[in-house]
């Protein structure tokens, strides 16, 4: 095993070419691929040296190792680096064990007799030689988290010979305690994802059971121990499932992965740790593995699943009431097993990497859906106050309120949020949100002339206070402070200026009264404004 890292930066064994898969508005550059250890089927994603980039760790059975890959944050890696762990590595989770916030690593080890192994990372991007800890036979799926809420990271494993789920309570210390069987009602458990499904904030589990064709839910007492199992029919031989809310009502819901029907399924979750009948929606060939993410910015949870049989990724966009449209795929290497969702170039977006069984390479895809930015011409505005807002970053544009241009005049009475999604010249898709902040304006309002209108608020102030100045149409302005005594104290604008909005702040250090002089073309207005503080 290698304990000190060579770092050095390689091109991708396939450069990132500027042509662009898309479909339905999901756009990756055709796939990139690293080189791991052989036979690699495992992925996961973290930063293994501190720098805030997202690195890659990929478990290979055919080298009992895991490959740690350095991300440079855009979007490319350093050449792979292996770590021995115990025999045939299959599931694998990133986690601070022992406390020194640096991330270690635990795969399950579905070739061993009983054991799953755990590597203290050093920060550096190392990690230190693997310690195993006994559990069931063949252990398979694994997930790190806290089921006892004593702060110290835990260990929930499953393995395909037990129908049961395993918890081992963390030290702290990068040991664990005796391992604890929980039965399920399902066969075959193949992977595991955890989760809040109740709302009691204590961990609960769900497993994806093959043989069984259903999902496992057994919810946690926050003491390190799980409850009865409860099943939850799938369309059969599901690999995988995870959790997020694909409906927008604050309650966890699961996807699972379907292997023989070429499917996932969603199920809605209730709250209370029920889940609703299943949805399904048809993938690639022979599926796998499952990642949720978002790969057009708008705010809904899509998901990707990797497609063994037909070498290719699917993407399916989330409606934000959980269901989902047509799956999209994209080419990666032979006989993908596994994919993590996370952004690579640093650019916000979803990204994917796929671990190639048969390829022993790691295939990056990188999202290339437009960056939408949005602005107003002033970031508060009274209420019912136009405001102008503008998007950039595409070539057609379409807003939530209906319009097709690239800007919108709006009067809002109230905060309000405006979503525009873009498109570039390719059709690639994004979007993005802007909320238009109102204020009451408590104050005084003056029209000096028709040209011109200027309000200040709030009035009463803290120091602080905001004016906004509306021109109709160009015009001289004049704008000064003066305290109670008539020193002007701060000259805040004296230009010609064209009509638009314009918004400036006023600083008061003392408190008290003081007067705002206004002059529209040589035409002076005066307000009284009071800092209370």
């Amino acid at each position: 095993m290698k304990t000190r890292l060579q770092i050095f930066a390689i091109a991708l064994a396939v450069s990132l070419a500027t042509e662009v898969s898309k479909a339905q508005g999901i756009c990756f550059l055709p796939s990139s691929t690293v080189a791991v250890a052989i036979a690699p089927v495992g992925t996961a994603v973290g930063d293994f040296n501190g720098d805030g980039k997202k690195d890659i760790a990929v478990t290979s059975q055919g080298q009992n190792s895991v490959s740690i890959l350095l991300g440079n944050g855009a979007g490319s890696f350093a050449a792979a680096v292996n770590f021995s762990t115990g025999v045939q590595p299959y599931g694998i989770a990133i986690g601070d064990l022992n406390g020194d916030n640096k991330q270690d690593i635990v795969t399950a080890n579905l070739g061993s007799a009983n054991y799953f192994s755990v590597l203290l990372g050093t920060g550096t991007g190392s990690f230190g030689a693997c310690t195993n800890f006994t559990v069931v036979a063949k252990p398979r799926g694994v997930a790190i988290g806290d089921f006892n809420g004593d702060t110290k990271m835990d260990v929930a494993l499953v393995s395909t010979a037990v129908n049961s789920v395993t918890i081992l309570l963390g030290t702290g210390t990068g040991s664990f305690g005796a391992a604890t069987g929980f039965t399920i009602g399902g066969v075959s458990p193949y992977e595991l994802t955890i989760g809040d499904f109740n709302g009691d904030t204590k961990l609960d589990v769900a497993t994806a059971n093959n043989t069984s064709g259903n999902v496992s839910v057994l919810l946690g007492t926050g003491t390190g121990a799980l409850g009865s199992s409860m099943e939850f029919g799938t369309s059969g031989g599901s690999y995988a499932v995870e959790t997020a809310d694909f409906n927008n009502d604050s309650k966890l819901d699961l996807v699972a992965v379907n292997n023989s029907s070429n499917n996932v399924s969603i199920l809605i979750g209730s709250g209370t740790g029920n889940f609703g009948a299943a949805t399904n929606f048809s993938v690639g060939t022979g599926p796998r593995d499952i990642a949720v993410g978002d790969f057009n910015t708008d705010g809904k949870k899509d998901v990707a699943v990797v497609n063994f049989g037909g070498a290719s990724v699917s993407a399916l966009l989330g409606n934000g009431a959980g269901s989902f449209g047509t799956a999209n795929n994209f080419t990666v290497g032979s006989a993908p097993n596994a994919l993590s969702i996370s952004d690579f170039n640093s650019d916000g977006k979803s990204d994917i990497v796929t671990a190639d069984q048969a390829a022993a390479e790691a295939s990056i895809l990188i999202n290339k859906a437009p960056t939408i930015t949005i602005s107003s011409s002033s970031s508060v505005i009274c209420s019912g106050d136009p405001a102008v807002i503008t998007g950039t970053g595409a070539a057609t544009y379409t807003w939530s309120t209906g319009p097709n241009t690239n800007t919108i005049s709006v009067s809002p009475t109230v905060t309000t949020v405006y979503t525009l999604m873009g498109s570039d010249a390719g059709g690639c898709q994004s979007t993005n949100s802007f909320t238009q902040s109102v204020s009451p304006c408590t104050g005084l309002h003056m029209n000096s002339t028709q040209q011109a209108k200027v309000s200040v608020y709030p009035n009463p102030f803290n120091r602080q206070a905001t004016i906004q100045l509306q021109l109709t149409s160009d015009s001289h302005i004049s704008i000064s402070l003066y305290n109670a005594l008539g020193q002007e104290v701060d000259k805040i604008e004296n230009n010609n200026l064209v009509s638009g909005i314009y918004t400036y702040t006023i600083k008061a250090e003392s408190k008290g009264v003081y007067f705002l002089r206004t002059g529209v073309n040589g035409t002076i207005s005066t307000q009284k404004i009071i800092n209370a503080e």
